[in-house]
């Protein structure tokens, strides 16, 4: 029985969280260190893979980790929405940076605690495509910009 190991679901869950930030955190410490020249160079399809196509990957390679995704880790989540912002504030400026920013939070966050509750070929499809549509949105506001 799995009771056997673990006090009850919560504790099971929690385990089973803290296995997946243990693969999570290093790889988004990796992320952190780039600077903002770094980041500016990149291509739209390159800055998202870079700030978050290798996690969806991971999420959709371990739809156990959509389980256990909340915001309990509250530190995490304000360092993600800070690389956000200071990725985009090198690449859109300030004042457009910080609005994408909290849209891509919002996008990232909502789209994979929505997913959760999906069969497993729509959660896949959905949390598949994220990328590309977060890398149509940066590549179509940096053209706006651009153009001026």
């Amino acid at each position: 029985s799995v009771y056997h190991f673990f006090r009850d679901k919560d504790q099971m869950l929690e385990a089973l969280g803290e296995r997946h930030d243990a693969v999570l955190k290093p790889a988004f410490e990796r992320v952190l260190q780039r600077s903002e020249a770094e980041w500016a160079t990149l291509s739209p399809a390159e800055v998202i893979e870079h700030l978050i196509g290798w996690a969806i990957r991971y999420f959709v390679q371990h739809p156990d980790a959509l389980a256990t995704l909340d915001l309990r880790d509250r530190q995490v989540h304000s360092d993600f929405k800070a690389l956000i912002g200071r990725v985009m504030r090198a690449r859109l400026g300030d004042e457009q940076g910080a609005a994408t920013a909290a849209i891509f939070d919002a996008v990232c966050l909502g789209t994979l605690l929505q997913t959760r509750d999906q069969d497993v070929a729509s959660r896949d499809t959905v949390v598949a495509a994220l990328p590309d549509v977060l890398t149509s949105y940066l590549a179509a506001l940096e053209q706006r910009r651009a153009r001026g």
